[in-house]
């Protein structure tokens, strides 16, 4: 559609986008298909405010379905689509370094200006045939991400307070993001880490994993 009708506006595209069928929308039940998703097949992905010692930013994660892992991020001053395309410019390389192959994959979040975008659209749909899925009635629809942005803020609200620059929360962020991958265990994982389901997930593949 992009290409067909370059200045159509973002509600314009979201109706075209459903009428074409190109969206999936609905519950999470309209995004999984009866058999457990590989890893990097379904992705969650939304914009929260963190308040950090020199202010505030708008922080943006990527998180695989199977694993739970942050597979990439990214913050900034404003919840801009240059800030979600840095994420998944991110979370690809990532999955590159693991499966050595490009994603295919569904890539859920909400309705907000970032994500109804010609940039993003026209990037993640057009461009590299991913399938995108917009959340219907908000939060609810993206249960696993909201749930990571509470518990990550909960966890790490001291720690964002001592950051006073950028720069620090830039640091913060890495090191917090590693340790939420590598060492907290989840019960829906049976107790294990992200990491470590990832490896279990690609145990029957080649994989890169340190």
């Amino acid at each position: 559609m992009l290409q067909e009708h370059p200045e159509s506006g973002d509600r314009r595209l979201e109706a075209e986008l459903r009428r074409r069928g190109m969206v999936v929308n609905g519950k999470r039940t309209g995004l999984l298909s009866e058999r457990e998703p590989d890893a990097f097949e379904v992705l969650y992905t939304d914009f929260t405010q963190l308040v950090y010692g020199g202010g505030k930013v708008w922080f943006l994660p990527i998180l695989d379905h199977r694993t739970r892992m942050v597979i990439g991020y990214a913050f900034s001053p404003s919840p801009d689509v240059q800030t979600a395309l840095q994420a998944w410019e991110r979370a690809k390389a990532f999955i590159l370094t693991q499966k050595r192959e490009r994603p295919k994959a569904i890539v859920h979040h909400d309705q907000g200006g970032a994500f109804l975008s010609h940039a993003w659209v026209g990037h993640l749909l057009l461009q590299e045939g991913q399938r995108l899925s917009y959340s219907l009635r908000g939060p609810k629809e993206n249960p696993i991400v909201e749930s990571f942005f509470s518990r990550f803020k909960a966890e790490n609200q001291d720690l964002l307070l001592e950051a006073k620059s950028v720069e620090a929360l830039d640091a913060l962020l890495a090191e917090r993001i590693r340790t939420y991958n590598e060492h907290r265990l989840h019960s829906s994982l049976r107790d294990k880490t992200p990491q470590e389901t990832l490896k279990e997930a690609l145990s029957t593949s080649e994989v890169c994993i340190p």
